[in-house]
């Protein structure tokens, strides 16, 4: 009995150390992790995930996402994980928080007993998204130049007119004109302008 004790008090040990080891690792990552039992509620999260939702993590341990104070989130989470446990897939899908874009990933994970949990990551993709953006603006500024170039115009105005126009859609602006100066009499005059300009630009008495 004594030596079956001190087996079990070893094994334990063991496991402990294991676990502290896995906890080491998953804090020094700064993607945000978490595991959620069969029932949806954490097992697990790391410090990274805490972090971003300005808790600790044993606030999360044992409880579900009705842990969250933003209850749109909290809604958008439950019904993810159903997601996932009721068709065994991986999904991801973004959320915004704190003014920042990130990625959640969730997939199935195999417990004992037969069980099924949840196991996911958050990863920080705004400058992944502002770039991607970028690069969308750059290939819209090409085809716009491209256009504007290759289009052939019956005067100088239609010319301008379109000009405006495809400077208003890379720009998203509502209002937009465009004036032409005289050099000889250094003056300015409105060539170009689009619908609702004139009467935004008034000055009142």
């Amino acid at each position: 009995l004594a030596r079956s004790r001190s087996r079990l008090a070893v094994l334990k040990e063991k496991l402990e150390r294991q676990y502290e080891l896995r906890r080491t690792f998953s804090d020094a990552d700064e993607n945000c992790t978490f595991l959620k039992d069969e029932n949806r509620r954490y097992v697990f999260v790391n410090r990274s995930f805490a972090a971003l939702f300005g808790k600790s993590a044993s606030a999360f341990t044992g409880y579900g996402d009705e842990v969250f104070e933003n209850k749109e989130f909290a809604e958008e989470s439950e019904k993810t994980d159903y997601v996932v446990l009721e068709n065994a897939a991986t999904i991801t899908g973004n959320a915004e928080m704190h003014g920042h874009v990130y990625k959640i990933t969730k997939f199935p994970v195999k417990l004992d007993r037969g069980r099924t949990g949840i196991g996911g990551y958050i990863s920080d993709i705004t400058e992944e998204r502002a770039a991607e953006r970028k690069q969308q603006k750059a290939a819209q500024r090409a085809g716009i130049l491209q256009q504007v170039f290759m289009r052939r115009y019956i005067n100088r105005r239609e010319y301008l007119d379109f000009v405006l126009h495809k400077a208003l859609e890379l720009t998203q602006s509502m209002y937009g004109y465009i004036f032409l100066y005289d050099a000889k009499t250094q003056e300015l005059t409105l060539n170009s302008w689009t619908l609702g300009v004139l009467d935004s630009c008034t000055v009142k008495d």
